[in-house]
C-alpha cells in the first residue's frame, strides 16, 4: 500500500508568492496554488505569511475537514505569529544539525533513506536545522523528524562521542492531529536546496 494515501494533487501555499521558499518548493516540483476552496494539504511559510484572524480561522477549518497544514520555517524571529495559529503551544531553541533521525514506527518517515537524512558532507549546505521545537505541541504531538545526536562534521571519534552526549534533543518536524486533519510544525531549513535536500 501507499505510505500516503489519497494524497493531495497540489498544496495551497499560504506567504508570499516570490518569497524564497516558494521557489525552492516549485523548483523541487511541488505543485502549488495560491489559492484553493478546498485544500487537503497547506503549507506556510512562516517568514512571508501574514497571520491574521482570518487566515488562522480558515486553516483551522481546513484542517478540521481534513487538511494537512504544514508550518515551514519556524524559528524565533517568527515563532510568536506562528504559536498563535496552533493549537498548542510551540516554542523555539538554538539547535543546528547536519542530518537528522526519522521515525522509524512511522511509514512516512522510515522510509525515507538515512542517506537522505545526511547533510554532513553536502557542499551546498551543511545544515539542514538551526532551531528545534519544544512546548506542549511536541511534548503532546509526534515527532516524525530530529536531530541527530551526533555531530558528523567533527572528523574525530572524540569529538563525536563527546556531541553525542552533549546535545539536546532536537525535535524538527512534529505532526499533531486535530478532527481529521493534522498540523505540522517544522524547524527544518532549506538554505540551498540541492539534490541533496
Amino acid at each position: 500500500p501507499p505510505v500516503i494515501e489519497n494524497r493531495s494533487k497540489d498544496a495551497l501555499y499560504v506567504g508570499r508568492e516570490n518569497g524564497d521558499l516558494y521557489f525552492k518548493l516549485r523548483g523541487a516540483g511541488v505543485p502549488l496554488v495560491m489559492t484553493s476552496a478546498d485544500p487537503k494539504m497547506i503549507i506556510v511559510d512562516c517568514d512571508t505569511a501574514v497571520m491574521d484572524d482570518a487566515q488562522r480561522t480558515r486553516i483551522q477549518r481546513s484542517v478540521q475537514e481534513g487538511a494537512t497544514a504544514v508550518f515551514w520555517g519556524i524559528a524565533p524571529r517568527n515563532s510568536a505569529q506562528v504559536a498563535a495559529a496552533l493549537p498548542r503551544p510551540v516554542e523555539v531553541f538554538e539547535r543546528t544539525a547536519t542530518s537528522l533521525i526519522p521515525d522509524e514506527h512511522d511509514n512516512r518517515v522510515a522510509s525515507i533513506a538515512y542517506k537522505d537524512l545526511y547533510f554532513t558532507e553536502n557542499h551546498d549546505a551543511k545544515t539542514i536545522m538551526k532551531y528545534a521545537l519544544k512546548g506542549a505541541f511536541v511534548g503532546q504531538g509526534k515527532i516524525l523528524l530530529q536531530a541527530c545526536r551526533v555531530d558528523w562534521s567533527r572528523n574525530n571519534n572524540g569529538g563525536m562521542m563527546r556531541s553525542e552526549r552533549e546535545s539536546l534533543a532536537g525535535p524538527c518536524f512534529v505532526e499533531w492531529k486535530e478532527g481529521s486533519g493534522r498540523y505540522i510544525a517544522s524547524s527544518i531549513d532549506l538554505p540551498a536546496l540541492s539534490p541533496g535536500h
